[in-house]
């Protein structure tokens, strides 16, 4: 059985001195001052606003300190549902052998969400007796579509037959939406043999107008089965954006569509005010290439709407229609800088030298596009770009400061492919105090002053 986890990459520096090995961070060496504000920080893992949550687990998850994993394991029970998936990320940031206790610790939590998530992290660590847990806690899950949901959004492809077995029981008559939606995400990739049966079982169950049975169309469809041709029309047409944005995620993993869903949703983008669906429509039809839909690219291509006009593009070079990038280079000079980002990603990912350039113009400009920029020139893997995102690790911005990092960290791995590389070991931190970042920025301008021309 495989899970999902998100995984978080632990770099070695070639920055510090003599040394390839990670340095402690800085919350692990404050002391006695730093046990305060750890304990802060995981308590704001539970706290009502996201803001907060979020400034919690990112700093959390950048200075992995020892002390927060007793205190993740005391405080995670309190914690409403998003804290305690919070909560899980930090304690899984963790190398399995530092946290392999406290991970031993939930499995006696009375939270079915914690042990479950304990389970399945020790199980793929080769701890025995956790596949019998695991199918006695998907066997015995409260009727809680919340938990439920959180429970299979840490499940990733189910490949054994007792595992698939117990949660195929859950779908059931009654099943929630949510709840619904995300057993279906779960074996999208997977669906096996036996799914298509309990689904259609499961359809002639429900109202046919509801929510739920359009899902389950949806997915049958996108499977090969044939069920109720006579309401595709409306089905994708004329649903509305809400659902036909959840059922997105099948349509686009779908091997093969009927080409009827194609032309109902050709017919929903003729409308005179396309939705918020409109661009990843474009993009779903342009990857099974239903030239009907080429017209309507053609007319998107010239949208005020920044991400339908990228969209347009992005389709109309799938198309073959779009020719030697003119009209993107020609956009290089709108005076939208998002429309100049989008220009210049498109001739970032087509190779044309002109991209480089113009996101180092567009770097100079204020405004909120910088970050995109940044990220943008860390994807180019261009020694061109490296100068820019030193000066932007200075920048007043914090945001713009940690995306310059982690950019200036992408090139400099694809510069020196055999060298690690961790920022923070120079005492660099994008949201430390001035003075340890300026001395940390200086150590690495100069450590590429010496090193830079070997990378290109």
């Amino acid at each position: 059985m495989t899970f999902f986890f998100p995984a978080f990459l632990l770099l070695a520096s070639p920055f510090a001195e003599g040394s390839t090995s990670l340095r402690p961070s800085a919350v692990a060496q404050e002391g006695k001052g730093a046990a305060a504000s750890v304990e802060t920080l995981v308590k704001d893992l539970g706290a009502s606003s996201s803001t907060q949550r979020y400034h919690a687990y990112r700093k959390l998850i950048a200075d992995r300190p020892e002390k927060a994993l007793p205190l993740l394991v005391e405080l995670l029970p309190s914690f409403a549902l998003d804290g305690r998936r919070y909560g899980l990320y930090v304690l899984g940031a963790f190398p399995l052998e530092r946290a392999r206790p406290f991970w031993k610790r939930l499995l006696r939590c009375r939270d079915p969400y914690l042990r479950f998530a304990a389970e399945l992290r020790l199980e793929t660590a080769g701890e025995r007796g956790m596949r019998e847990r695991i199918l006695t806690s998907i066997r015995e899950a409260p009727d809680d579509p919340g938990l439920r949901v959180a429970m299979l959004q840490r499940v990733y492809r189910p490949r054994d037959p007792e595992v698939r077995g117990a949660l195929l029981a859950w779908f059931r008559p009654g099943i929630a939406g949510d709840e619904l939606q995300a057993l279906l995400t779960t074996f999208r990739t997977d669906p096996g043999e036996d799914l298509p049966q309990t689904l259609r079982g499961l359809l002639s169950s429900v109202e046919p107008r509801s929510e739920r049975a359009w899902l389950l169309r949806t997915f049958l469809r996108t499977r090969g089965v044939e069920v109720a041709p006579e309401r595709i029309p409306e089905d994708y047409r004329d649903v509305g954006s809400h659902l036909l944005g959840r059922g997105l995620l099948f349509l686009e993993s779908a091997s093969s569509l009927d080409p009827r869903i194609l032309e109902a949703l050709t017919a929903r983008l003729k409308r005179d005010r396309p939705d918020s669906l409109a661009a990843r429509i474009l993009t779903l039809l342009a990857s099974r290439g239903h030239k009907p839909a080429i017209p309507i690219v053609r007319r998107f291509m010239k949208s005020k709407t920044s991400y339908l006009a990228k969209a347009a593009f992005e389709a109309a070079e799938k198309f073959g229609i779009l020719g030697d990038g003119a009209i993107w280079k020609k956009r290089l000079s709108d005076p939208d800088p998002f429309k100049v980002l989008d220009a210049a990603e498109a001739l970032r990912k087509r190779d044309f030298a002109e991209a480089v350039p113009a996101l180092l113009r567009l770097l100079e400009q204020p405004g909120p596009h910088r970050v995109r920029t940044l990220r943008a020139l860390g994807e180019t893997r261009s020694p061109r770009s490296v100068e820019a995102l030193l000066d932007a690790l200075d920048d007043q911005d914090a945001a713009v400061r940690a995306q310059a990092a982690f950019s200036l960290t992408l090139v400099l791995h694809s510069l020196f492919p055999y060298r690690r590389f961790d920022l923070s070991s120079t005492g660099y931190a994008a949201s430390g105090p001035d003075a340890s970042r300026r001395r940390g920025l200086a150590k690495i301008r100069r450590w590429w002053a010496r090193h830079g021309k070997r990378g290109h």
